[in-house]
This record gives C-alpha cells, structure tokens and sequence, in this order.
C-alpha cells in the first residue's frame, strides 16, 4: 500500500510543508477518521554529529509546536519519536543500531514518516 508510507526531508518538515501535509491526505483517503501520525528520525544523537543533529530535531520539534502536534485543522495529531542511530561505543553512527532503528519504525503501524539517515555513511556502506 503506498500511503502507509512516505518520507520527508527534515527541511521540509521544518519548513512547514513536511510530512503531515504529504501524509495526512493520505491516511484520510485509506479510510481514517483522524486518528494519529507519528513521525520518527533515526539520527546521530551521540558522538561528533550531535550537535549536527541537535539542529534537525530541534527544527522537526519547533515546527509541531507551531501548530499544536496537529495537521489538516486538528483532524490528525502528530507524535514524534527521536531515535538514537549511533551508540557510545562507537561514538558515532553504527549500522547495526540504524537497521534495528528502521525495523522498529516498519513494525510499527503508526510510524508514516521515518527521517533517516543523517549522512551519506550509512547509504556507502550498504554498496
């Protein structure tokens, strides 16, 4: 089903034409009455990135604040979910605890917009 899920730039969410303007038509025309969109990133929050990262969550958090965790007038409410995609060991990103960050995120119904990664690191190593 193409509408379980779509991706958003954390620019665009932060711009404000993120990812409840491109999903909230979408869980209407699956058949919802409202309900809820949850969001998730999968970002460097330990180690040398997170100052980096700070920057995006803070943006992705202003901007659900402006307008109330809600999109399209109050109909759907957004929850958001800061996942961790690197360990202290490491001290940065670590594929291993990306891939479980994802797996969680698709097993979980409610996730619509998953945010991830921080930076081209983990999409090399995958070739």
């Amino acid at each position: 089903m193409w509408w379980r899920r779509h991706a958003a730039s954390p620019t665009a969410l932060a711009s404000g034409g993120g990812a409840a303007a491109a999903t909230a038509p979408a869980a209407a025309a699956g058949g919802g009455e409202g309900g809820t969109i949850k969001i998730v990133s999968s970002l460097p929050r330990t180690g040398s990135s997170k100052g980096q990262s700070d920057t995006v969550v803070n943006a992705i958090n202003q901007r659900l604040k402006q307008d109330n965790s809600q999109a399209c007038n109050g109909q759907f409410k957004i929850t958001y979910e800061d996942m961790d995609d690197a360990t202290a060991a490491a001290g940065k990103w670590d594929p291993t605890q990306e891939a479980n960050n994802a797996n969680k995120a698709a097993a979980d119904a409610d996730v619509m917009v998953y945010i991830g990664t921080f930076n081209s690191a983990p999409r090399r190593s995958r070739s």
